[in-house]
């Protein structure tokens, strides 16, 4: 499996038996922590509402109504149809790799600030 690092930009290679399923420990750096966070394409999410917020806008001063909220209601349920389809990745926060299609190990959270800023601090020392 080739794996693009993120902080360094190199390539490496990774032999997937070395990948757990769910995820322990990281193949690339070796380190045990992880966060989850959607498989949603984020420009495709702000693309959905600056459209909704676009056609809102124009169909408001057009015609001033209650019902131009129903186009803020039906971005809401598009989103949120994608996000639930899109699944998850796991994240590893020392080397940023990224595991997809993979089970997510319960212990696995959402992303944690304090924990990154102790990795960035840790990379930046190098």
């Amino acid at each position: 499996m080739r794996v693009d690092c993120k902080r360094c930009g190199s390539i490496t290679q990774v032999a997937t038996e070395k990948i757990t399923d769910p995820l322990q420990i990281c193949p690339v750096c070796n380190y045990a922590y992880f966060y989850i966070e959607s498989n949603f394409s984020k420009p495709i999410g702000l693309f959905i509402l600056l459209a909704a917020a676009s056609i809102f806008i124009s169909l408001h001063i057009i015609n001033p109504s209650g019902w131009n909220v129903l186009v803020i209601a039906a971005a809401f349920i598009i989103d949120a149809i994608a996000y639930k389809i899109s699944g998850f990745r796991t994240v590893c926060y020392n080397c940023l790799t990224e595991f997809i299609n993979l089970k997510i190990n319960p212990e696995h959270k959402e992303y944690n600030l304090i924990i990154a800023a102790r990795f960035t601090n840790q990379n930046n020392n190098k």
